[in-house]
C-alpha cells in the first residue's frame, strides 16, 4: 500500500511537471511568434520621450536585440521537461494501475544471455545512490560557491565602507579646528 502512494506522489508531481513546463513553453513560443523570431532577453535599448502637442509621448528603441539563442534555450529546456514529464508521467501511471515486477526478483532469474546478471540490481542501486551522492555534492558546492562570493562581496563593502569612514576621520581633525575658531570668534 506504501508503494502505492509513493508512486501516486509520484504521478502527481510529474503531472505537475508537465503542467508547469506547459506553462512555460506556450508563451515563450507565442512571444518568439510575436517578435517575429526576435529575442527580448538581453536587448539592448532606450526609452525616447517625444514631446507631442498636449500628451507626452514614451516610447522605447531597440539598439540591439538579444541573441536569438538565449529564448531558443528557455523554449528547448522546457519543452524538453514538458516531455520527460509526460513520459515519466504516463509510465507512473501505467505503474500504478497495473502494477510492475520488481528488479530485485528477476536478478535470480537466468536470463540465458550468456552474461552473470546475478548481482546486477545490487549493482545499479549502488550507482543510483553514487549519482544522487555525486549530485548533492555538486550541489553543496554550488551552494558554498555562492555564500563565498556572497561574502567577498560583502567583506568588499566593508572595506569600502571603513576606507570611508577612515578618509572621513582623517578629514574630520581640520574641520573641527575651524569649527572650533568659529565658536571661539562668536564667544
Amino acid at each position: 500500500m506504501a508503494l502505492n502512494n509513493f508512486l501516486f506522489a509520484q504521478c502527481v508531481c510529474y503531472f505537475l511537471a508537465f503542467l508547469f513546463s506547459f506553462v512555460v513553453v506556450v508563451p515563450l513560443s507565442e512571444n518568439g511568434h510575436d517578435f517575429r523570431g526576435r529575442c527580448l532577453l538581453f536587448t539592448e535599448g532606450m526609452w525616447l520621450s517625444a514631446n507631442l502637442t498636449v500628451q507626452e509621448r514614451e516610447r522605447f528603441t531597440v539598439q540591439e536585440w538579444g541573441p536569438p539563442a538565449a529564448c531558443r534555450f528557455g523554449l528547448l529546456t522546457s519543452l524538453l521537461s514538458l516531455l520527460l514529464a509526460a513520459a515519466h508521467a504516463w509510465r507512473t501511471l501505467f505503474f500504478l494501475c497495473k502494477g510492475h515486477e520488481g528488479c530485485e526478483e528477476l536478478q535470480g532469474i537466468d536470463l540465458e544471455l550468456n552474461v552473470d546478471n546475478s548481482a546486477f540490481y545490487d549493482q545499479f542501486a549502488i550507482a543510483q545512490f553514487g549519482l544522487w551522492a555525486s549530485w548533492l555534492a555538486w550541489l553543496a558546492l554550488t551552494v558554498l560557491a555562492f555564500l563565498k562570493v556572497y561574502h567577498s562581496c560583502r567583506q568588499e563593502d566593508l572595506l569600502d565602507s571603513l576606507l570611508h569612514e577612515k578618509e572621513l576621520l582623517l578629514a574630520r581633525p581640520a574641520s573641527r579646528a575651524s569649527f572650533q575658531e568659529e565658536k571661539s570668534a562668536v564667544i
